[in-house]
């Protein structure tokens, strides 16, 4: 019993310092800034490396535009790097697969982020005549006048709170010199929704 003690006290010892160790990386310890539910910034260290990656379709556009002084990002398709730049990330998926964005830098910074991936280029090019059958474009509605504010948000804003990708976001890719039309499905009387200016 004499020399257990002095093992098991020197067990739980060892035991309590490595919960003060810290265990989880550079990576898992980057500061994340949210805005309206979507990620719209990140603070990165000199020694730190922020990853995303999210699965995409071939056809299907990503867009990842950044905001920083002396910050890399580089996009891969299945591993392969495909794109590398400093501001802007834009590009068509050439195959379906993971899409994986790494940013790096070489200093302390805040860098700001607008990311939407998953963005199908599925509209018409051409205005469709009123007799023409079409694919209506879903849109997000509001049952009631003031049913889309959000009041605890402190603000009146109706901007919808989450990603590009949910249904209170319509995206799409337009081309240079090329028009792009949508085709909503609208019902009558659905101007009474509307509220009216006293």
């Amino acid at each position: 019993m004499g020399r257990l003690f002095p093992l098991f006290s020197l067990l739980i010892l060892t035991s309590m310092l490595c919960l003060d160790l810290p265990l989880s990386s550079a990576d898992e310890n980057i500061e994340l800034v949210y805005t309206d539910g979507r990620l719209s910034g990140i603070y990165l260290q000199q020694d730190q490396t922020f990853s995303d990656s999210w699965s995409i379709k071939e056809n299907e556009w990503y867009s990842v535009i950044i905001d920083c002084q002396s910050c890399a990002a580089t996009i891969s398709l299945n591993g392969t790097v495909i794109e590398t730049s400093s501001n802007d990330l834009t590009g068509q998926a050439t195959n379906d697969g993971t899409l994986q964005l790494q940013i790096e830098t070489s200093i302390n910074e805040a860098i700001g982020l607008s990311i939407i991936h998953n963005v199908s280029d599925e509209y018409y090019s051409l205005r469709p005549s009123p007799s023409q059958q079409v694919s209506f474009t879903d849109v997000k509605n509001c049952d009631e006048s003031d049913n889309c504010l959000d009041y605890s948000r402190g603000n009146m804003n109706s901007i919808p709170e989450g990603e590009f990708s949910s249904p209170s976001f319509i995206t799409g890719i337009i081309d240079s010199g090329q028009n792009e039309f949508l085709a909503i499905d609208i019902a009558e009387n659905l101007l009474k929704l509307i509220p009216k200016k006293t």
